[in-house]
């Protein structure tokens, strides 16, 4: 199963068990207009690509898993976990476009003047949406090693998310690439790659990582640079234009600009970082971006690492169906457009 027909079948069970949750709850609220602030999120996870719970099902079935509507459900801890680190995420980056539509909190900023007010109950949803992703853990995997991945997961996503805030608050510089990669790799490596991959294993009674330890760390540094990548890119419209540079993001791509940009044109990067961006402002960043060559240089490392990713994942001779799967993953990434 490639990722689009996962994405199908998996959109089909999620919002299920989305009117199923929200069905049960509804009773606690006498007020319909509160309810409402649940509601939006519908449309708030029907945008979702399904990478993190396909990268389960993926290595489930690399292995010959074959309980379909078991591995789904695992793999709905992990959206839920990513549903609500988005949430997250958007308030601490101020962020306010998120799969194209408004990310969970400006939403809510329509609904109420207070700006207090709005972002308190975008908080308390994503409360919500934590508790759940526990408690389908706990029903799932309880007393599993599995299921204290989870929590582990659950700890790391909050931890790189304060690196991140941290990292975005210093105007003064760009960090080295080793500390961007440290933090990315808690952001990307641990919560897309590695935990999904320990989940499956310690569900499958498998200990032997050793062999699969370099494909997913090649895996998700080409992941996280792709997705930083795609920020930068004219008419790419998922999130709010050049978000990393209006809210401090420190990325690789950032980094590369630092180290290739004459001064004039790092100085002027720097300037504008954390800053509410005009078109005009817009334009003469991404005219440094092209003039110095930045996407196909990232692109670059990007493909170099895929190429390293597709090599090694040869050499374990799986003879799972699900291998072209895991090939299309890889065609995937490599298309930053």
């Amino acid at each position: 199963m490639n990722l689009l027909e996962y994405k199908t079948s998996f959109d089909v069970y999620l919002e299920k068990r989305l009117e199923i949750k929200l069905s049960e709850v509804e009773w606690y609220f006498p007020d319909k207009k509160t309810f409402d602030l649940l509601t939006y999120l519908k449309p708030y996870v029907d945008h979702g690509k399904r990478f993190r719970p396909y990268m389960v099902y993926l290595w489930y079935s690399l292995y010959w898993g074959d309980d379909v509507e078991f591995i789904l459900k695992v793999g709905l801890v992990h959206e839920l976990i990513h549903i609500f680190a988005l949430i997250h995420d958007d308030i601490c980056d101020k962020g306010t476009i998120r799969h194209s539509i408004n990310s969970y909190h400006q939403e809510l900023s329509n609904r109420y003047q207070d700006d207090h007010i709005w972002i308190t109950q975008a908080m308390l949803i994503w409360d919500l949406v934590y508790t759940r992703a526990l408690q389908e853990s706990e029903q799932l995997m309880c007393w599993t090693k599995a299921h204290k991945i989870v929590f582990e997961m659950l700890n790391e996503v909050v931890i790189w998310q304060m690196l991140d805030v941290d990292f975005s608050v210093d105007q003064e510089s760009i960090k080295s690439l080793e500390q961007i990669t440290n933090k990315d790799h808690l952001k990307s490596g641990q919560y897309t790659f590695q935990k999904p991959l320990l989940v499956w294993a310690s569900l499958a009674w498998n200990e032997d990582l050793d062999s699969l330890a370099l494909i997913w760390k090649k895996l998700w540094i080409a992941f996280q640079m792709r997705d930083d990548l795609l920020d930068w890119i004219p008419n790419k419209e998922w999130k709010t234009k050049m978000s990393d540079i209006q809210e401090g993001n420190q990325t690789v791509v950032l980094l590369s600009c630092r180290e290739m940009y004459d001064t004039t044109a790092r100085e002027r990067l720097l300037k504008l970082r954390w800053r509410k961006l005009s078109e005009n402002s817009l334009s003469i960043l991404k005219n440094d971006f092209e003039s110095f060559s930045i996407q196909e240089v990232v692109t670059s490392k990007i493909i170099s690492l895929l190429n390293d990713v597709e090599a090694d994942f040869n050499k374990l001779g799986l003879e799972s169906s699900a291998i072209w799967d895991f090939k299309d993953i890889i065609e995937l990434l490599r298309s930053v457009n």
